[in-house]
């Protein structure tokens, strides 16, 4: 793959009454971080530090940055990254971005992904614990996605973001609870790209 392409979103207007999947994995500390700690685990999310390896055999993700915008990549193995590849790009792309003064990052999802739509990962400061979350609103892209998705597309998707809070939770060596909500059907999603587009400016 070139590293010097730019990558479109595979969004359109059409998203805003589409049916989309919300659902929602999260790790919860049994005490609160120090703000210091919350910073450098929101840093480490930004860079995906903590994806590969570990409790994660199903995927690997890189950053990259081109022409001023940031981009993560996840390059699926297992036999569901095989069966993907039949039909979408082996690498799959989305455009993140940050929002000034907040511990959120956000992914869009770009040509090429299995999914139309956007997942957030964010650390949540609380009076007596601190929470890791990871929420997505998103649907497949095309018939064969969706019956991909039915098959085995659901299961690994929320095992590859369980098991990366499980490495995050290996890195901070705290204790925490790994919860996983239920994914439901939302018409419409109500989340949007960024516009205009901020960068997070990660460790790219």
């Amino acid at each position: 793959m070139s590293s010097s392409r730019r990558f479109t979103l595979n969004w359109s207007l059409l998203e805003k009454d589409s049916v989309t999947t919300h659902s929602s994995h999260f790790l919860e500390t049994e005490t609160p971080l120090q703000q210091q700690h919350a910073e450098e685990i929101f840093e480490d999310l930004r860079n995906f530090a903590h994806f590969d390896g570990g409790h994660n055999a199903v995927a690997v993700a890189y950053t990259r940055r081109i022409d001023g915008v940031e981009y993560v990549m996840f390059h699926t193995g297992h036999v569901y990254g095989l069966l993907s590849a039949l039909v979408n790009s082996v690498v799959m792309t989305m455009r993140i971005g940050c929002q000034a003064g907040a511990r959120e990052l956000q992914g869009d999802t770009c040509t090429g992904h299995m999914l139309i739509g956007q997942r957030r990962w964010r650390v949540v400061s609380q009076p007596h614990s601190t929470v890791i979350q990871i929420e997505a609103f998103e649907r497949p892209d095309g018939r064969l996605n969706r019956f991909g998705e039915r098959l085995l597309g659901r299961y690994f998707q929320s095992k590859v973001w369980s098991s990366y809070l499980r490495n995050i939770q290996d890195a901070l060596d705290v204790r925490a609870t790994l919860g996983v909500a239920e994914p439901n059907e939302s018409k419409g999603n109500p989340w949007e790209p960024r516009d205009p587009y901020t960068g997070c400016n990660g460790k790219l």
